[in-house]
C-alpha cells in the first residue's frame, strides 16, 4: 500500500514495531474507551484483526486494520487510526477512528491534516465506496471539518461510556469516494498525488 503524505505528517501500514506500539496504546483507558472499545484489546484479537466494539446498535466485533501517522520530521508515531467494516473485512463501508496518545498532541491542524490523509490513504488503497466518522460533541458540537471537508451528517446518536455509563453524544459523518476526489479536484490534487508534493495543506482542502 501507497502512504499519504502531507505537509508534516504522512499516514501509512504500520511496521512490526509501529504495530507493537498501537497495541500498547490501545491497552490505555484513555485512549480505547472514547474508540467504543469497552476493554483493552488481547493480543490474540489485535494479532487476528479483531476488535470489541460498540455502536449504537449494541456491542459486536468490527475487522480492523490499523493506521500509523508518523512526524515526517522525524518518523516517531504521531497517531494511529483504526478503520474497519461491521460486516466482513471486505466491506467497502469503511469506518475511521483516529486515537492521539501524549498530554501535547500538537495543534488542531495536526488532526485536520490527519482526517484529510486517513481518507485519502483508504480510499487510494482499496475499492472502498464510503467512509463514515463517529464523532464526538465537544462544547456541544461536533468539529466543524468534517462538513467542510463535503461529508454529511448522517444523524447523531448517544453511546454510554464503557466505563463510567454516562452519555456521549456521537455525530456520524459520511463521504463517498467521488465526493472526496472532487474536493481534492478543486485545489488541483488527484487522489494518487501527495499533498506534500502538491504543495496543498489540509485546510486548503477544506476551503478550497
Amino acid at each position: 500500500m501507497r502512504p499519504c503524505r502531507g505537509p508534516v505528517l504522512e499516514v501509512d501500514t504500520p511496521t512490526d514495531d509501529e504495530r507493537d506500539w498501537i497495541f500498547d496504546t490501545l491497552q490505555r483507558p484513555e485512549i480505547h474507551r472514547p474508540l467504543s472499545l469497552p476493554r483493552a484489546p488481547g493480543r490474540t484479537e489485535f494479532d487476528g484483526s479483531r476488535l470489541p466494539l460498540v455502536d449504537r446498535h449494541g456491542p459486536g466485533v468490527a475487522y480492523f486494520e490499523p493506521l500509523v501517522f508518523r512526524r515526517r520530521a522525524d518518523g516517531s508515531p504521531w497517531g494511529l487510526a483504526l478503520h474497519y467494516g461491521w460486516e466482513s473485512w471486505h466491506d467497502t463501508t469503511r469506518e475511521l477512528d483516529i486515537a492521539v496518545p501524549g498530554e501535547e498532541p500538537g495543534p488542531v491542524s495536526l488532526y485536520v491534516e490527519a482526517t484529510v490523509l486517513e481518507a485519502q490513504f483508504v480510499f487510494r488503497n482499496g475499492p472502498n465506496r464510503r467512509l463514515r466518522w463517529r464523532v464526538p460533541h465537544v462544547g456541544g458540537a461536533p468539529p466543524g471539518w468534517y462538513r467542510r471537508l463535503g461529508a454529511r451528517s448522517l444523524g447523531s446518536f448517544e453511546e454510554e461510556h464503557p466505563a463510567t455509563g454516562e452519555p456521549i453524544r456521537k455525530e456520524v459523518y459520511e463521504i463517498t469516494r467521488a465526493e472526496f476526489e472532487s474536493r481534492l479536484a478543486r485545489v488541483g490534487v488527484g487522489l494518487g498525488e501527495d499533498l506534500a508534493d502538491a504543495g496543498v495543506t489540509a485546510w486548503q482542502v477544506l476551503h478550497g
